[in-house]
């Protein structure tokens, strides 16, 4: 088991994994990010606390864009913009 360069946590190659599975699940059972190198191809193995971290940012994320398309949309109406709605019915199409 050989030390990560630039990734905190233990790097195996697969066929080191597929030996010492053990190993790599109690790693990342205790908070150890582990990495699975095979012909120059990394895949992280990351404790759930960590995923679920992801995924909370992939929501706040998520919803600052939104945020942020919500004021875009109301300087767009309050420079005199408008909605394709208002404009099918100025232009008489529905």
């Amino acid at each position: 088991m050989n030390k990560g360069n630039e990734i905190e946590g233990n790097v195996y190659s697969a066929t080191e994994a597929r030996t010492k599975f053990a190993d790599l699940f109690n790693d990342a059972h205790y908070g150890r990010r582990v990495i699975v190198r095979k012909h120059d191809r990394e895949v992280a193995i990351v404790p759930m606390e960590v995923l679920e971290q992801l995924e909370r940012l992939a929501e706040l994320e998520a919803a600052l864009d939104s945020l942020k398309a919500e004021i875009a949309l109301s300087e767009f109406q309050k420079l005199g913009g408008k909605t394709m709605k208002e404009l099918k019915q100025e232009l008489e199409m529905e």
